[in-house]
């Protein structure tokens, strides 16, 4: 059991009790005070912007309520957490801080002489590693998206600055990628090794972490099509790439959630010093100015932590990864997705908490009925990108096939074929690039592997009316993104094809729009 004095996060609740470790134990939601009709809302509310959710875990006073996945994930499912990642780095460097390996005043080019210029830069000498965990910087963005040097790390002290460090906030995934290099330099493993040692073995996490890596000492080319700084599965001369490229499962990121809400203490042991936790996960700077009044702008930025309305902090990544942390109420809330196409997931997902949940707490009820724990656990089937009770979608064609060419475009599309029966399709692209094939689900999902990439997806068709039938790919693996494609058939044969990718350094080829020649005509330039 894991016990913290209260207040400490700058709440008001009584002492926080978190069990850590597998397994959790379940309970009827009432039994830990959340009423099922909140759970039911705050779903609801999830289905109803058919997000792309791949889990949902929520623990009250250390116990689960719901543990929820949609196909293809399930508990053992190592999930790629974006910017999730930058948060393990900002534990990481508490380990080595309170081991007296480095100091939260040291200056960052001080470990890292070799990469560092003659003619450095005032302001990049300046930096310490304090301004990197609070992203106050000399940068305005990240360095390795200013230059070409594959060597991510060295790009920090070698790209001019813009300003000062520490006299304004600026969102900067390269820090990170810093902080990762500087742990591996101190303690001569990779990151996510130093955290397999010092906190995923204690917590009894089920699965070790596993990481990206940056791509330093590769060609340029090294990625194909996508940015020449783009993470890799495997790199020996790489580090564990902090900024997004951390792996593990939703239980086990709760699991550090609740390490995080317990102030640094497992099992009776102060594992990390609760004055570095709450350092960490508290307001260290401002994050503004921001257009609006909303109450939710400006939460502040920790020590790779954010944090949010209601007394609380968070760890957040693109797309829907998600650890919502509020000691005040004694709540983990967990999420992966992969949204990045409507580009707002976090913000559904948080609000949802913070309007459903959070507010309708109530008082652990020891005589709760656990006749309906069961609906808040288990494997869904992977959301539907449309509403299902429209049954006119899947009937409004039973029946295509189509062969078409195109004039040059954007899309490089020479030609297309396209096949699609009662329950499933095919689609044939001839494009600049080589000939590519895609089965998919009509109304349902089909498992594939998608493209040129190789990597695996699933792929689903529908009719949204009765001339244009919609493709969705959703990637899956290390890699998550995602390709719709909308095929409009015209009365004169022609087809337009419209792309749209939602990835972060890939799929590029994925995006624009395409019209086929009529049917029977002469090309359109003849």
């Amino acid at each position: 059991m894991i016990t913290i004095e209260p207040g400490w996060a700058g709440g008001k609740a009584d002492a926080v009790t978190q069990t850590v470790g597998m397994p959790l134990e379940r309970v009827a939601p009432e039994a830990v005070g959340v009423p099922v009709r909140s759970l039911d809302a705050l779903l609801g509310r999830v289905r109803s912007r058919h997000l792309n959710l791949h889990s949902l875990l929520i623990i009250r006073h250390g116990r689960l309520v719901a543990e929820l996945y949609w196909q293809p994930y399930g508990p053992d499912t190592l999930h790629r957490m974006y910017s999730v990642s930058k948060s393990f780095a900002g534990v990481a460097i508490g380990f080595c801080v309170d081991a007296g390996m480095i100091r939260l005043d040291d200056k960052i080019i001080s470990y890292f002489g070799e990469l560092v210029p003659d003619d450095v830069h005032p302001w990049t000498a300046a930096m310490t590693v304090e301004h990197l965990l609070t992203m106050s910087t000399a940068h305005g963005f990240s360095t390795y998206k200013q230059t070409e040097d594959t060597d991510l790390v060295r790009t920090y002290f070698t790209v001019p600055p813009t300003r000062p460090p520490g006299r304004l906030f600026a969102y900067d995934t390269s820090a990170s990628v810093v902080l990762s290099a500087l742990i591996e330099r101190v303690t001569g493993r990779s990151m996510t090794a130093f955290l397999q040692e010092q906190l995923w073995t204690p917590l009894g996490c089920e699965h070790p972490l596993r990481a990206m890596k940056t791509p330093t000492g590769l060609p340029r080319d090294h990625a194909g099509s996508s940015p020449w700084w783009r993470e890799v599965e495997d790199n020996p001369a790489g580090v564990d790439h902090a900024g997004s490229g951390i792996l593990c499962t939703p239980r086990d990121l709760a699991r550090f959630a609740l390490f995080c809400l317990a102030g640094g203490r497992v099992d009776g042991r102060q594992l990390l010093s609760a004055e570095y936790v709450r350092a960490a996960t508290s307001r260290r700077v401002g994050t503004g100015p921001r257009l609006g009044a909303d109450p939710y702008d400006d939460p502040g930025y920790g020590y790779q932590f954010w944090r949010t309305p209601y007394y609380g902090f968070a760890c957040q990544g693109m797309g829907g990864q998600l650890a919502l942390v509020h000691p005040d109420d004694d709540l983990v809330v967990v999420t992966t997705a992969d949204d990045q196409l409507t580009g707002d997931a976090n913000d559904t997902l948080s609000r949802a908490v913070w309007d459903e949940l959070l507010p309708k707490l109530t008082d652990p009820d020891s005589a709760a009925d656990d006749h309906e724990t069961g609906r808040f656990f288990g494997q869904l089937p992977a959301v539907l990108p449309y509403d299902d009770t429209d049954s006119d979608r899947l009937r409004w064609v039973e029946q295509v096939d189509r062969s078409v060419e195109f004039e040059p475009n954007t899309l490089g599309l020479r030609a297309l074929d396209i096949a699609s029966g009662p329950d499933a399709g095919r689609l044939k692209l001839i494009t600049d690039r080589g000939d590519l094939d895609f089965c998919f689900g009509l109304g349902r999902w089909q498992s594939i592997t998608f493209g040129e990439y190789g990597y695996p997806a699933l792929a689903i068709g529908w009719w949204d009316s009765a001339d244009r039938l919609r493709l969705s790919f959703r990637i899956h693996g290390n890699y998550l993104g995602s390709v719709e494609m909308i095929l409009v058939f015209a009365p004169d044969g022609s087809i337009t094809v419209q792309m749209i990718k939602a990835a972060e350094a890939f799929l590029e080829h994925y995006q624009g729009i395409a019209t086929s020649r009529p049917a029977d005509s002469p090309p359109m330039n003849d």
